[in-house]
């Protein structure tokens, strides 16, 4: 279960429709996409319930359908559900009529949404921040797995979510900020170690990565793996070249493909394996 603020039983007014649309699958979601209300000068002097029902009413009445984000932030850092875990987003646009059922970022399968009722005008609060952090941690442990967070605009032809929250994102922000301890205990909260995207340099082949515990004893690791493949070729990661955790197919290029498995470590070192060319993320959850 995600933890919320308010569900949107406690926000959505009487008169307000009711928030449908189709089943999720948790197992598809790997992104969670932040938007941001826009031009929000029109909302001025309103409530953060009072804007969301204004966007409800919006959706319904000249879109057809409900509320389209999975969930809400306010600058107060409250958070809201939206469709939750109940319903796919209808928020980032769609390659496909609605309801169909291939995995394409464009039906929403892939996406938990989140809008942030922050506007053009608007300065991001730290309230806003933590309470995106809490939300997102909410939703990984509902989901069992790290999400990458990013915004409207990197899936769509849009400015959304402007550029003081994407300046946000690009410095990974709203990740949860890892408790600082002077010795490593059981970690709730990953910690990505690396990400090869901001160095552009992919792997391929036996790697070692240092998880930089702050203890000489940790012996395992719970580690996500999120490889992006670069080339257009059936792959896999593994510990090694017979020892595979995850898998993808050709036409899986470009496409994050995570996996979380306890690791053994030696003297803070994880050893893995890729079989062909690609970016990879990872992130850590430590015992020492």
């Amino acid at each position: 279960m995600i933890d919320y603020d308010f569900n949107r039983n406690e926000w959505l007014y009487s008169t307000s429709p009711p928030i449908t649309g189709p089943s999720w699958n948790p197992k598809d979601i790997r992104f969670f996409n932040i938007h941001y209300t826009g031009d929000s000068n029109s909302y001025a002097g309103k409530s953060e319930q009072a804007i969301l029902n204004s966007i409800q009413k919006d959706y319904q009445n000249n879109r057809g359908y409900s509320f389209g984000y999975s969930s809400a932030v306010g600058l107060s850092g409250s958070t809201y559900e939206g469709r939750g875990d109940t319903y796919r987003a209808a928020s980032n646009g769609m390659e496909n009529n609605y309801g169909m059922d291939s995995p394409t970022i464009g039906d929403n399968l892939e996406i938990f949404s989140c809008l942030l009722i922050a506007g053009v005008p608007d300065i991001p609060s730290a309230q806003l921040v933590n309470g995106v952090r809490k939300l997102y941690q909410s939703v990984i442990d509902r989901i069992g797995r790290e999400l990458i967070i990013n915004g409207h605009r990197d899936m769509a032809q849009t400015a959304c979510p402007g550029d003081k929250i994407y300046s946000l994102i690009q410095n990974k922000t709203f990740y949860p900020v890892e408790r600082s301890k002077d010795d490593m205990e059981t970690l709730r909260i990953p910690r990505r170690i690396i990400d090869t995207r901001e160095s552009n340099s992919p792997v391929t082949g036996a790697r070692s990565f240092d998880i930089k515990p702050r203890s000489a004893s940790v012996v395992d690791a719970e580690i996500t793996v999120t490889a992006i493949p670069l080339t257009a070729e059936a792959g896999y990661a593994g510990l090694g070249p017979t020892d595979s955790f995850s898998n993808w197919t050709q036409d899986d290029i470009n496409k994050p493909i995570p996996h979380t498995f306890s690791a053994p470590v030696s003297n803070g070192v994880v050893s893995l394996y890729f079989s062909t060319k690609c970016h990879v993320i990872i992130t850590v959850r430590a015992e020492g």
